[in-house]
């Protein structure tokens, strides 16, 4: 299936959608309170501390790999931090794993999702994500550079994320709204 070929998007609303997070922080959270407001099925992927017991608070479904999300959901959103265990955690084998015409948003750490296999892959039309929006950067600032900047395939914005309660708000704001684009898109 190619980019253009939407019949597994979901059409009309987010309801039947299923979105997958990774990580299962205050932000991830967050993200989960506010999508499954329109009715997705959440999974989430956590640190090895998001035991059943932790989980068992949130809206979603706890998920023991990685590779269960990626393979699985509409939409994939990335939420921890940059270390040396998350370094490089979504690299190129792993963005072949996720369905064709699904959705990743990174508002983490560029060092997670690495830009250049993320382009790669953006532009395969055979595996890998249909879409993605991306607010991190590996250069950022004045120097801008990035293999995604000229990619049709890929929503770009300032990184303007933080710890701030405004700007976790903020963050949650700009994914959902790039969610419902998703469903907008999807439906015409």
């Amino acid at each position: 299936m190619g980019h253009g070929d939407r019949e597994n998007l979901p059409t009309g609303s987010l309801g039947g959608a299923r979105v997958g997070l990774v990580g299962s922080g205050a932000i991830a959270r967050r993200v989960a309170e506010l999508v499954s407001a329109f009715g997705v099925e959440v999974w989430v992927f956590g640190s090895s501390r998001f035991t059943p017991e932790r989980a068992a608070g949130w809206p979603g479904r706890r998920v023991g790999s990685l590779k269960e999300p990626l393979e699985a959901c509409d939409v994939v959103s990335v939420h921890v931090p940059a270390t040396t265990d998350t370094n490089g955690l979504i690299g190129a084998e792993e963005l072949r794993l996720m369905r064709p015409g699904s959705v990743l948003v990174n508002t983490a750490s560029a060092s997670v999702v690495r830009e250049t296999d993320l382009d790669r892959a953006l532009r395969d039309p055979e595996s890998g994500p249909w879409h993605a929006a991306v607010d991190v950067f590996e250069a950022e600032g004045a120097g801008f550079v990035s293999p995604l900047r000229d990619n049709p395939h890929c929503t770009l914005s300032p990184h303007a994320a933080g710890m701030t309660r405004s700007a976790m708000q903020e963050a949650s704001r700009r994914l959902v709204a790039e969610f419902a684009r998703y469903v907008e898109e999807g439906a015409g």
